[in-house]
C-alpha cells in the first residue's frame, strides 16, 4: 500500500474510534486554577490612584549663584556668567530649612545640550547653607552657553547659564 493511502485509513480508523468510544460527554478542559494570593488581588485592583505625589524637596532653594571663585562657607565670592575655557566654573545652591539627609544634583549641559556630568552631593542641613559644585577640564570648556541643572532629591528647582568666550 502506498505510504499515503495507508496514512489516510489509519486516521480514519482512529477517527472512527474516537467517535465511538466518545459518548455524549465532553472533553475535561483545562485543570481548575488556583485562586490568585491576596497580594495578585490587590495588584490586579490596583488602579494607579494611590502612587503619591512627588514630595517637595526637604529644604527650600533660595538661590543658584554662579562665579569664579568660591568662599570657605561654600558661597560664591566672584560672582560672574563669563568664563574663559580653561577656568573653573562654580555653583553654589543656597538653601534654607533642616534636613537629616538632602540629596543635590549638579547636571551641566554644553553648548549642545548633551549632559556632560551629572555631579550629586548627599548631606544634612541645619538652617540657611550653600551646596557647592565645580567644572573644569584639562581640554578647556568649549565655547557657547552651558546650562547647570539643579535638583534636590531628584526634584528639578532651577538651572543657571554661563558663558565661556
Amino acid at each position: 500500500m502506498p505510504h499515503l493511502l495507508r496514512r489516510t485509513l489509519l486516521t480514519l480508523a482512529v477517527a472512527g474510534y474516537l467517535a465511538a468510544c466518545g459518548g455524549s460527554e465532553p472533553l475535561p478542559g483545562p485543570p481548575a486554577k488556583k485562586p490568585p494570593s491576596k497580594e495578585a488581588q490587590e495588584l490586579a485592583t490596583y488602579t494607579g490612584t494611590t502612587i503619591p505625589a512627588p514630595k517637595e524637596p526637604s529644604v527650600k532653594v533660595v538661590g543658584i549663584d554662579i562665579g569664579s571663585a568660591i568662599g570657605p562657607d561654600k558661597n560664591i565670592t566672584t560672582k560672574t556668567t563669563t568664563f574663559a575655557p580653561m577656568d573653573t566654573v562654580h555653583v553654589a545652591v543656597r538653601t534654607e530649612g533642616t534636613a537629616e539627609f538632602v540629596n543635590f544634583q549638579a547636571r551641566w549641559h554644553d553648548p549642545a545640550n548633551s549632559v556632560i556630568l551629572i555631579a550629586n552631593q548627599s548631606t544634612k542641613t541645619t538652617g540657611p547653607a550653600a551646596t557647592e559644585f565645580h567644572y573644569s577640564t584639562l581640554q578647556g570648556l568649549a565655547p557657547g552657553t552651558w546650562t547647570v541643572e539643579i535638583l534636590v532629591d531628584s526634584i528639578p528647582v532651577g538651572t543657571t547659564t554661563f558663558e565661556v568666550k
